[in-house]
């Protein structure tokens, strides 16, 4: 799958919105390497000082009592250990959904903790995959009030895969991500949890 070289699927999930007051909470991260796939999940404690938005906990379904727990891991040696593997597995370019997103709060948290950071500001954002396929299809883009609505959710729907669960999961994130990826390039399923929903008629 030449598609995933060098490619990590990555989900943030934070207090908020804003990558420089706001602070991850929890990162999953789906690769493809040498014919295997490789999972990752962090939970962390917010930066000192970090903006909690009440309503971002509530999109991830994170406690504020539950946010400086001893069995979450500080910021440096999250990030630490994040630039070790996309290293170790030479992934060079971050994918998923809203992808700009998960790369200004890595970003972010690798230039705060002064962690070495070798990822590009390049990002593969399925949206944009969608959206051609939709056009090249003669397909009608989703739209809600005269915007643009090919959200994460209408775009499973297409695909032929259920509904992401709530509250989100970064991890849950990331393996529904990775398998759109898949779905949307090669029309074909990639994880087990996924092969019994139909790739539908949208790629064929």
């Amino acid at each position: 799958m030449k598609m995933f070289d060098g490619v990590a699927v990555v989900d943030v999930e934070a207090t908020g919105l804003d990558s420089r007051r706001c602070s991850i909470v929890s990162v999953g991260i789906v690769l493809y390497k040498d014919r295997n796939i490789i999972e990752q999940y962090f939970e962390c404690k917010p930066f000192k000082d970090a903006f909690i938005d009440p309503e971002g906990l509530k999109i991830n379904g994170t406690k504020r009592s539950e946010l400086y727990s001893e069995n979450r891991m500080n910021q440096k040696k999250m990030m630490t250990e994040i630039a070790r593997i996309l290293k170790a597995y030479k992934i060079h370019t971050i994918a998923g959904q809203n992808t700009s997103f998960d790369r200004d709060f890595l970003t972010e948290a690798a230039r705060r903790e002064g962690v070495k950071w070798d990822l590009t500001h390049r990002t593969v954002d399925l949206h944009s995959i969608c959206y051609a396929l939709l056009l090249e299809r003669g397909k009608r883009i989703p739209t809600k009030h005269g915007r643009n609505w090919l959200s994460a959710s209408a775009m499973y729907r297409l695909l032929g895969m259920p509904t992401e669960p709530k509250p989100h999961n970064a991890l849950t994130g990331a393996r529904m991500e990775f398998e759109a990826m898949s779905r949307l390039v090669y029309g074909k399923s990639v994880l087990n949890d996924f092969k019994r929903f139909r790739v539908n008629g949208f790629h064929l």
